[in-house]
């Protein structure tokens, strides 16, 4: 494995949901971690609920007509809004807000890799009487 194979190995676990990576191919073994996702969730907010990927795959945010994502940082959200898809080979999976409020954080670009259980975005309830984002 080339030094520029690594490069891009590494720089692909950066744009990732991932929080460990570790391969190895013949004698060259990489390993690379960072904070879970879903340590930076709670710093969003105090209060902030974290709105989860159900699967391991691609995330891409459900758009307005506009192409704005529905789930965007300040946006007031309904249980049951459409948060995206993430895409598992041909299928196709949906997201949605199992809870009312505020958008605080957003986790997980469009075309991020995320894990099962990972942070896609972090609302603040609507319950808690706190708007947009500290």
């Amino acid at each position: 494995m080339a030094a520029s194979e690594v490069a891009e190995l590494l720089r692909a676990f950066e744009s990732s949901g991932f929080a460990r990576l570790a391969m190895a191919i013949g004698p060259v073994r990489v390993a690379a971690s960072r904070p879970l996702a879903s340590d930076t969730a709670k710093e969003a907010h105090p209060d902030a609920v974290a709105v989860n990927a159900p699967v391991l795959g691609m995330f891409e945010p459900a758009r307005a007509s506009d192409g704005a994502p529905l789930a965007r940082r300040g946006a007031d959200v309904l249980t049951g809004t459409p948060i995206g898809v993430i895409r598992v080979l041909d299928a196709l999976h949906s997201v949605t807000a199992g809870i009312a409020g505020t958008v605080v954080a957003v986790h997980a670009g469009d075309g991020a890799f995320v894990e099962f259980g990972a942070p896609l975005i972090s609302v603040v309830p609507a319950d808690a009487g706190v708007r947009g984002a500290p």
